[in-house]
């Protein structure tokens, strides 16, 4: 294997081990078994730390999925064109197995409310809802969709489910009726938001 070859296959059998025993029960050994290669090898190419946060790298991989997504979004285009774009471009991104992986590693170490897992899984779902509150808003003053909710809380009920959808169906233990599963739900759910937000539809009080 030539020097990229290598480093790549480090980082995935380390996150791998990561996924299914957690990072303190995957040894250099145990990497360096699973890659083929000496111990020191390991230690010449990178740190065992830096493994550990080579996962953010992972995500940043499937965060520029979703953000090339927005960057299209924020041009004209209304909203049944857009949000279904966006929703798919997140699934394509979680469905790799390793982002399935970097999500059962990171909920394994601490769940939701560990610093890594706020630092990185959470953090980009906040990024995420963060841009879209900034799209309803376009979409809002355009007249495209209700403008009776706070566009920050039509970005929450937009992108709230389809993270849940991440982590029921998109673990590191999904099979393809899991994906199957998370694409049907979130079509679902993507035809529910536009019904909902359409303009002329107003609260019942």
């Amino acid at each position: 294997m030539d020097g990229a070859t290598t480093h790549r296959r480090i980082l995935d059998v380390a996150l791998a081990g990561f996924a299914r025993d957690g990072y303190a029960a995957t040894s250099i050994r145990e990497i360096a078994r699973g890659v083929g290669v000496r111990e020191s090898a390991i230690y010449a190419r990178l740190a065992h730390r830096h493994i550990e946060h080579r996962g953010g790298g992972v995500d940043e991989k499937g965060g520029k999925d979703r953000l090339l997504a927005l960057e299209v979004a924020e041009r004209d285009a209304p909203p049944d064109l857009v949000l279904p774009q966006i929703v798919r471009a997140l699934l394509t991104a979680w469905e790799k197995d390793e982002a399935r992986r970097f999500l059962s590693f990171l909920l394994r170490e601490g769940g939701p409310a560990s610093p890594v897992v706020a630092d990185t899984f959470w953090a980009s779902v906040a990024e995420t809802r963060a841009r879209l509150g900034a799209l309803f808003q376009r979409w809002m003053r355009e007249g495209a969709i209700r403008a009776d909710f706070p566009a920050e809380h039509l970005a929450w009920e937009f992108i709230a489910p389809v993270v849940t959808l991440r982590l029921d169906h998109l673990h590191a233990g999904a099979d393809d009726e899991d994906r199957k599963q998370a694409r049907r739900r979130a079509r679902t759910h993507v035809r529910w938001f536009l019904e909902c937000t359409r303009p002329g539809t107003s609260r019942r009080t």
